[in-house]
């Protein structure tokens, strides 16, 4: 029983004893005592039972406070996932856009070195896996009257197609898409993001040590991807729902000590302290 309540209930035996002692006094008889005695017994079982009903309707808010936290947590962990998953998209379309960027004036670097070569009649050496090489026509194929080949997709247009499947919830057509990316362009702009994909999109689908696989491919072929403090969180949230309790906190250790500054490393700050 709390102190003040203690303290109340010595007091209300205080008054009642006074009581009895000035109705003595006074001249009461012993039948008079004997109800203030009554009385204060019955104040004191009704306070018993106030502070009992008491007790047992902060345990219930205690108890709905806590589920109300959990719900939150949950919903703040739903929410910043769904953040982390646009702000993933829309760095990928800003990567794109600087990675085609940097393609073109590549292409106009080399353009411009073709047309001096021209002018001086010096036929300019091919570069490794230019895209003009790889893109030529298959003239035999015609000449032969085989049937034309399927046509290609761009590149940008299969990505983004990749994209807005899995924006839309078609996992499965997203996963294609991005493998096909992969068999396709290699050597595009964004390979890197497409593996990365292909791991998000398997943890989604909770086929954990699928994608702990494929993330950790994407970190071994390409250690310097802009998604790397994502994928090595996301290896710990893998690892974690394989029951790998160790494995999955040394991904969340290695995301606060190589990517402090990164949304990330908060996340896994918060995973930690699970």
């Amino acid at each position: 029983m709390p102190k003040g309540v203690r303290a109340a209930a010595r007091v209300r035996a205080a008054v009642a004893l006074a009581a009895a002692l000035l109705a003595a006094a006074c001249g009461a008889t012993r039948e008079d005592v004997m109800q203030v005695e009554a009385s204060s017994r019955d104040q004191h079982a009704e306070l018993r039972q106030s502070l009992a009903g008491l007790q047992q309707s902060i345990e219930q808010l205690t108890a709905a406070l806590r589920q109300l936290r959990a719900d939150l947590d949950a919903r703040l962990d739903e929410v910043n996932n769904r953040m982390g998953i646009v702000e993933s998209l829309m760095r990928d379309n800003e990567q794109m856009f600087q990675r085609f960027q940097t393609r073109l004036q590549q292409a106009q670097e080399r353009q411009r070195q073709v047309e001096q070569a021209d002018t001086l009649g010096v036929a300019p050496a091919p570069e490794a896996g230019d895209s003009a090489t790889r893109a030529a026509p298959d003239t035999s194929r015609r000449a032969a009257g085989a049937p034309p080949r399927a046509e290609i997709p761009s590149e940008i247009d299969l990505y983004n197609a990749a994209l807005e499947d899995y924006q839309a919830g078609r996992f499965d057509l997203a996963l294609n898409g991005f493998r096909e990316y992969l068999r396709l362009y290699p050597d595009g702009t964004s390979p890197d993001n497409a593996q990365f994909w292909i791991g998000r999109i398997q943890l989604d689908q909770q086929q954990y040590e699928a994608a702990a696989r494929e993330l950790e491919r994407l970190l071994a072929t390409y250690p310097e991807t802009d998604k790397a403090a994502q994928a090595t969180f996301y290896l710990g949230s893998a690892y974690r729902a394989l029951g790998n309790e160790e494995r999955a906190r040394a991904y969340y250790r290695q995301v606060i000590e190589r990517y402090p500054t990164s949304q990330e490393s908060q996340l896994a700050r918060r995973e930690l302290e699970r």
